[in-house]
C-alpha cells in the first residue's frame, strides 16, 4: 500500500533531521526553544502544526528561515560541497588540462 506523506510529516522530518545533525536531544531543543517537549514531539511526529511563532522559533534555532524548513521537508538536504571535495575537483581539473 502506498502511503502519502503530508506537509506536517515532511516538516517534522526536516526538523528532526536538523536536530540530529546539530547533535541535540529533543529535551535540549525544547529547553533552548521554549517549546514544551510534548508540543515539540507532536510537531516532529507531524501530528501538530506549529503556530507561526513556533515555526519562526524553530527556524531561528537552526539559523534558517521558515521557508528553508519546508524546502528541506520537500527536497531533503542539499549538501554544500565540502572544501576537500572542491580541492579534489580543482586538482583533477588541473591534471586533466596537463
Amino acid at each position: 500500500m502506498l502511503q502519502t506523506v503530508n506537509t506536517n510529516q515532511k516538516l517534522g522530518r526536516a526538523i528532526d533531521q536538523l536536530r540530529t545533525r546539530k547533535g541535540v536531544h529533543k529535551k535540549e531543543m525544547s529547553l533552548a526553544t521554549g517549546i514544551d517537549a510534548g508540543n515539540l514531539n507532536r510537531i516532529i511526529a507531524g501530528t501538530q502544526w506549529p503556530s507561526p511563532e513556533r515555526l519562526d522559533t524553530l527556524a531561528a534555532y537552526f539559523d534558517l528561515k521558515p521557508s528553508d524548513l519546508f524546502r528541506i521537508g520537500e527536497q531533503g538536504f542539499i549538501e554544500a560541497p565540502r572544501k576537500e571535495d572542491a580541492r579534489r575537483t580543482a586538482l583533477k581539473d588541473l591534471i586533466d588540462k596537463l
